[in-house]
């Protein structure tokens, strides 16, 4: 088993890498993308923390549009060259400071 993929992104015990980890970690990441593909349909989406990218991409298969943020740059990278898809775009933030303008709509 690689300790980093193709990229040199390297597992820091909460980025899953599809190549890379193992176990617990791919029930946990995957279960959250399946679920959440089940309300996006039609939406636009913005996936906070959306490490290397395969679950923005997941969303992106039934969404309207969504946009993937990650705090680290190269990760952010990784992810538009490996992960590509009508609609799917990745920016670089932190997500205490969302790059992303204030929406006009409420979660209720």
């Amino acid at each position: 088993m690689s300790t980093t993929n193709e990229q040199g992104l390297t597992p820091t015990g909460e980025r899953y890498l599809p190549n890379v980890l193992s176990g617990d970690i791919i029930a946990e990441h995957m279960h959250r993308y399946y679920v959440a593909q089940g309300y996006v349909e039609n939406k636009d989406v913005l996936d906070i923390a959306c490490g290397e990218g395969y679950g923005s991409h997941y969303l992106a298969q039934k969404a309207a549009s969504v946009v993937g943020v990650d705090v680290d740059a190269g990760t952010v990278e990784h992810a538009k060259a490996t992960y590509s898809h009508p609609g799917l775009n990745y920016l670089q933030g932190d997500c205490a400071a969302i790059p992303w303008p204030t929406p006009a709509w409420t979660w209720w």
